[in-house]
């Protein structure tokens, strides 16, 4: 056999033990042996010196090896293969009994752990009247037993195994173990009833298998030749031993409430006949005194310290035993509720801090205070001790974090951004708001200078007034200019202070930054949106009410003033056809040019829609103020390309001048409005100077305004009817409706001069549904006194037909209020109005004419419309305008322009009504060529509802108009 061979099997064989060793060593380290996890790391490194010299061996003993370097003997390999074996059997022989200790052994040092353990805690209890058992917690076997726990098994196993534990208290050491109760009262069944036990368990950890310390007493069954009399008492000693576990579990959040808790347990186990706890504040000088007697009466009182003697309260002195309480000069507070021949133990607890504590335990049998029971107090002592500091370093540590950590909340929690700094400005601490509002990470701050984010050239006076400030030891507030990492300016308020070592001398400066970037953003954007218009950015009416004022109060050289209000003429239509974004570009280019001939002293400002207003605080400087008007009319009415269209406009400019006209702002602003609307009053693309005689206008109007109003809410108006005849019969076949208005102080006045007053104030609407409701009321009366067909011609203001809502919706309530068929109702309207919105407009007349009402163009040919919508709108019939009639047999033009209306009205199937027919010449020309209606004061001028219904009731329904026409 080859030796190689040999040695690879030696080298295998002490791999094994190896890995088994090393196994061993595992779950030996898992059971937290030292000694023995020491032994074996040796060991293991010892073989594994032992593995390493194999595996040489067994390299020389391979053919390559021996070939390499041309060894031809066998003789280096037997000796490789004759070492490697014996090295093999050396570590399996030697080593491993070294490591692994026997069975038996650990075994009998278990046995022997256990056996101390026994003995110790037998002779421990050797006095005790309580029942005491040794209880695996694994199995529940008892390992131990003293004769009260046997006396006590016997009664509740029946005559059973008397070392056996009962169903009941398994279940209950179980239910222990799983939930950690410490003591509770078992009863179990036995020969003479029910047992009741008081349990104490204590739980041990062995090598073996955790064991349980149970103790009991028997509270109900034992007669009384059972029970320790009191010449059996225990000792005190033992009393002391057997508590001595229960006094130090307690838990508590301070040294007051453990030595509190302390103090009521040992009155409570009746070993003293008092006990007194002393709480004294070194700082206050004060003492809480409170006696705690045996029957559980408490006494409590704060005293002054210097009420106790010095060695009472001294905590070097540990231990004191007084045999009579006599030799210690009390407090008749403390001796008038004690027997002053009692010995007392005085114990001193102390904190190390502020606090002291003071037990004092009174007895009235001085043999109880021996020595053993002094060296338990003393342990008692100690432990206490150690406990109340470890409570008081505990709670100022959790004070301590807990203020840092709320510090630290604060600070990282703040609003406002927080840096500190050294002495030198270097940036130490950044906290996150600071990141959140510079943009910078907090590793490209930490390290740097302040005048990073606060650079020095935006903030030259602000830096040398912070370091004067901190130089001179003061602290510094006032605001700063910052810069983000985008490099965008934010502005801060700062205020810096100092921080102190424990010297007092300066180490760091904190910096408060309460940032107002937002603020004043924010107040840019309002004064903005309140002083400037939003689409051109130009001044609005209120930033131009301030310059106003302010250049009136600095018009120390009385220059001359002007304020020019501009409005665009025609605008509106420009709005209507190409659309608002048309009209928003159109202003803004206006705007722009406007800019360009003014000067940076001028204000143009833009009051609102199309309107502006241009203020020059110095007229003669200017040279020609006209040269000026004239200029901004040609820059208005110059072309401007809009949505691919060529838009023309032109200006009307109303100027007023200070200190000429007006002295104020406001009577500034109302010259102006009132000169530019006298120059829109012609015709526009003009201006027009501020004049007396304007304001005088204006409170006419406004006066009338007033009247017209009063006039409307009181129903001073009236509505007069004109008869419309038809021209080959001459009967009144209608009658149109106009209102009319009598002041009684002005007399009448004319509907031509408060017709367009309503309608540029609004009352047109309220003045045109009154007439609607009362030509229907009157219509109702007319249909009484006629045969034939009859209806009621209203005329519509603009207003009334752009809300056709609302316009149905009157005349639906009119025509059900009168009991009146919508086939009496004829609404004329105007060119102009048909014209604005062809397909709003289509809309709402075909609403009007599917309900039956009869539809008229009213003034046909002054307006201009398309004659190829007219086709399309349901009309049912034309008014010549009475400009046309009035000369119709003198003008070729009118003539013929009345002449071709009435064809094509026939022609597209609608009746003609010619206005203004005051003559029979007028009245043949239009007989000769078809005219079907006419009205004027050749046949009857308009009337009263009373006087009209007297003209429908005469008998001679035809007059004798068409005598010597026909």
């Amino acid at each position: 056999m080859h030796f190689s061979f040999v040695a690879n099997i030696a080298l295998s064989a002490a791999c094994l033990v190896w890995i088994a060793v090393s196994a061993y060593y595992l779950f030996f380290s898992t059971r937290q042996l030292p000694k023995l996890t020491r032994k074996i790391s040796i060991a293991l490194a010892v073989h594994g010196t032992l593995i390493a010299a194999l595996s040489l061996s067994s390299l020389l003993s391979l053919p390559q090896f021996s070939n390499y370097f041309q060894i031809q003997s066998e003789v280096p390999q037997m000796i490789s293969g004759i070492l490697a074996l014996s090295l093999g059997f050396l570590s399996i022989s030697w080593f491993l009994p070294k490591v692994l200790p026997s069975y038996s052994q650990r075994e009998y040092e278990l046995e022997t752990s256990l056996s101390d353990t026994t003995s110790h805690l037998k002779s421990l209890y050797s006095l005790s009247q309580q029942g005491v058992m040794l209880v695996y917690a694994d199995s529940f076997e008892i390992q131990q037993a003293n004769t009260e726990a046997k006396r006590v098994l016997h009664l509740v196993n029946r005559g059973g195994d008397q070392l056996a534990l009962p169903k009941a208290m398994r279940d209950y050491l179980a239910n222990w173990l799983k939930h950690g109760r410490s003591s509770s009262i078992l009863s179990l069944p036995s020969n003479h009833g029910i047992v009741t036990l008081n349990l104490d368990i204590t739980s041990f950890a062995m090598e073996k298998s955790p064991v349980l310390l149970v103790q009991f007493k028997d509270i109900e069954t034992l007669p009384d030749s059972h029970r320790p009399s009191v010449e059996h008492e225990h000792s005190f000693e033992v009393q002391l031993i057997e508590r001595f576990d229960e006094l130090l579990n307690i838990q508590a959040g301070n040294g007051t409430e453990l030595v509190t808790q302390l103090a009521n347990r040992l009155a409570n186990f009746s070993l003293f006949d008092y006990v007194a706890f002393l709480e004294t504040d070194n700082k206050a000088q004060t003492t809480s005194f409170r006696m705690i007697s045996e029957l559980g009466q408490q006494t409590q009182q704060v005293l002054a310290k210097n009420s106790f003697e010095e060695r009472m309260l001294d905590p070097q002195s540990g231990i004191q035993l007084y045999s009579r309480v006599s030799e210690l000069k009390l407090p008749t507070e403390i001796t008038d509720v004690i027997e002053p021949h009692s010995s007392l133990t005085v114990v001193n607890l102390d904190d190390q801090l502020s606090q002291q504590f003071t037990l004092i335990l009174f007895t009235r049998k001085t043999s109880k205070l021996n020595s053993a029971v002094l060296a338990l107090v003393e342990q008692l002592r100690t432990q206490i001790c150690y406990r109340i500091n470890q409570l008081s370093q505990s709670n100022i540590q959790k004070q301590n974090a807990l203020l840092q950590k709320q510090l630290t909340t604060i600070i990282e929690s703040s609003a406002n951004a927080i840096i500190l700094t050294n002495t030198n400005f270097m940036i130490e601490y950044v906290n996150p708001k600071l990141c959140e509002t510079s943009g910078f990470d907090e590793q490209q701050l930490i390290g740097r200078p302040f005048s990073q984010l606060c650079p020095i050239e935006d903030n030259p006076l602000i830096h040398r007034s912070i370091r004067d400030h901190v130089k001179a030891n003061q602290p510094w507030y006032g605001e700063v200019v910052q810069r983000d990492r985008q490099g965008h300016l934010r502005w801060s308020n700062l205020q810096l202070s100092f921080m102190h070592d424990e010297q007092g001398e300066v180490s760091h400066y904190i910096m408060h930054l309460e940032d107002r970037t937002e603020l004043y953003l924010a107040q840019d954007e309002i004064n903005q949106l309140t002083h400037f218009d939003p689409l051109t950015n130009l001044p609005n009416r209120n930033l131009l009410t301030l310059r106003m004022k302010s250049a009136i109060e600095e018009n120390k050289s009385k220059n001359i003033m002007a304020l020019m209000y501009l409005d665009l003429d025609g605008f509106k239509h420009i709005n209507d056809s190409l659309g608002h974004q048309s009209g928003d570009r159109l202003l803004k280019q206006i705007a722009e040019r406007l800019t360009e001939h003014l000067t940076p002293d001028d204000t143009l400002a833009r009051l609102g829609g199309d309107e502006f207003a241009i203020l020059i605080p110095n007229v003669l400087a200017k040279g020609s103020i006209v040269n000026l008007v004239n200029s901004v009319l040609e820059t208005i009415s110059l072309p401007t390309i809009i949505s691919d269209n060529s838009v023309v406009l032109t200006g009307s400019i109303g100027i007023t001048l200070f200190p000429q006209d007006a002295q104020t702002v406001e009577e500034l602003q109302k010259n102006a409005d009132l000169a530019m609307y006298q120059a829109k009053k012609e015709q526009g693309n003009s201006y027009h100077i501020y004049t007396p005689e304007l304001n005088t206008q204006a409170v006419k109007r406004l006066d009338m305004e007033h009247r017209l109003r009063k006039a409307i809410q009181n129903e001073e108006l009236d509505v007069h009817f004109q008869p419309q005849v038809d021209i080959t019969t001459g009967e009144v076949v209608g009658a149109e409706a106009l209102v009319r208005w009598t002041d009684p102080e002005r007399g009448p006045i004319s509907p031509v001069q408060f017709i367009p007053l309503a309608e540029e104030t609004g009352l047109i609407a309220e003045l045109g549904n009154w007439v609607l409701h009362q030509s229907c009321a009157y219509c109702r009366e007319f249909m009484a006194h006629v045969t034939g067909p009859f209806k009621v011609a209203i005329n519509l203001s603009a207003y009334q037909f752009k809300r056709s809502d609302q316009l149905i919706q009157e005349l639906e309530s009119a025509l059900y209020n009168h009991t009146l068929p919508p086939e009496c109702i004829e609404l004329e309207l105007t060119e102009s109005m048909l014209m604005e919105n062809v397909q709003s407009t289509k809309e709402t007349l075909r609403q009007l004419h599917d309900k039956g009402i009869t539809l008229a163009i009213d003034d046909f040919g002054t307006g201009y419309s398309s004659l190829a919508y007219l086709k399309e709108f349901p009309i049912d019939k034309l008014k010549i305008d009475r400009s046309f009639i009035k000369d119709v047999n003198r003008s070729q033009d009118d003539a013929a322009i009345t002449t071709a209306v009435i064809a094509m009205a026939h022609k597209l199937g609608l009746t003609v009504l010619a206005e203004g027919v005051e003559n029979s010449s007028q009245l043949q020309f239009l007989i000769n060529h078809n005219c079907n209606y006419m009205q004027g004061f050749y046949f009857s001028k308009p009337l009263p509802a009373d006087e009209f219904i007297d003209l429908l009731c005469k008998d001679e329904r035809t007059p004798d108009l068409l005598k010597g026409l026909q």
